[in-house]
């Protein structure tokens, strides 16, 4: 009987480590991002698609007079052109146009990968200036994907995110950005949807889980949907029911996401190599925590008296996403760079001195 005890007991020590060390294989190396860098330009912000699609040529045409690979891509889902632009190294990106906009979708890839691409992505920006164009900082885009499979590979990993990133509402109120016509922040919702989406989060067990949240998030009309909003908030300009967090493409045969649609389109390449590397940190930070059961926000909601402004207080908002940054041995500084626009100032600074 003893020895039987002795072994049961060697058995679970193994079983213990075992298990420990696969919690600890997900590296932030392992987690695919996925970004829309977006541009525009005053002469296009109210023209049809033929000057952007003009552009697109011109764009090709300065990258292929880099050594630049240059050929036709597939047409997006509204049936217009792109390009592919390549390299013998390894980049490939898809160049296409949205209302108003040049769209730039940099593929599912590591940091570690975005960091070898740097000196192209530099020399992009760099030819899109030269045609008059920058980021689209208030023209919607920038929006980060983050790729599922990982994610669902690991045991409550994704509902693990989903949560983390809707208690953490700072991000889509002013850490990221904060865009209530086009990525509205689902802690919003009438208190009585709230409920349910909870619910729904609660019950995420793979992709056809998410599929549901999104199912869920499209039953509202429109113009009820807005109007409550807008009776709730009277100072936010809400446009369409477009969520912060989008589950639309959870099921994706080629690449199931979750699209991150609050961060503002990026000043700068290296913002969006600290913004990748925040997200695949926090999704291997978390797959080694124990679950937190919690709904609480991590900043409380205010109203607000100006258009556009986030109903969070600032200062809270940022202290919420210090500690956000400090579990994952993230700086403030490569950090400050994208902070909401109006808050950059003497709060920002004290912050970052904290």
């Amino acid at each position: 009987m003893k020895t039987v005890s002795i072994l049961i007991i060697i058995c679970a020590f193994f079983a213990s480590l075992n298990l420990s060390a696969n919690a600890a294989v997900l590296r932030a190396s392992d987690i695919k991002i996925a970004g829309e860098l977006t541009f525009t330009r005053e002469s296009t912000l109210h023209k049809g698609f033929s000057d952007l699609l003009e552009s697109v040529q011109e764009l090709g045409r300065k990258q292929n007079a880099r050594g630049l690979h240059i050929s036709t891509g597939p047409n997006d889902a509204d049936g217009i052109s792109q390009i592919w632009i390549r390299a013998d190294d390894g980049l490939k990106i898809l160049v296409g146009v949205d209302y108003g906009v040049i769209e730039v979708k940099t593929g599912a890839h590591n940091e570690a990968y975005y960091q070898r691409m740097t000196s192209h992505y530099h020399a992009l920006w760099e030819d899109l200036k030269s045609m008059g164009y920058q980021p689209a900082m208030f023209r919607g885009g920038g929006h980060l994907s983050v790729g599922l499979k990982e994610l669902l590979s690991r045991e409550n990993l994704t509902r693990k995110f989903v949560r983390d990133t809707y208690r953490h509402n700072e991000l889509s109120m002013g850490i990221l950005g904060f865009d209530s016509q086009n990525a509205v922040p689902l802690q919003l919702l009438p208190a009585s949807k709230l409920v349910h989406l909870q619910r729904l989060i609660k019950q995420i067990r793979g992709a056809q889980s998410l599929t549901a949240i999104q199912k869920f998030l499209q039953t509202f009309e429109d113009a009820y949907f807005v109007e409550h909003l807008r009776q709730a908030h009277p100072h936010l300009p809400f446009r369409e029911d477009e969520f912060a967090m989008n589950f639309e493409h959870a099921e994706d045969p080629n690449f199931p996401r979750i699209e991150l649609r609050a961060a503002r389109p990026q000043a700068t390449y290296e913002i969006f190599l600290a913004q990748s590397r925040l997200l695949a940190k926090r999704i291997a930070w978390l797959a080694n925590q124990p679950e937190d059961l919690s709904f609480e926000l991590q900043t409380p909601l205010v109203s607000v008296d100006r258009n556009s402004t986030p109903p969070v207080e600032p200062l809270a908002a940022l202290n919420a996403f210090a500690r956000y940054l400090e579990e994952i041995d993230e700086p403030r500084a490569d950090h400050i760079g994208y902070i909401w626009p109006i808050w950059e100032s003497e709060i920002c600074e004290k912050w970052l001195r904290q």
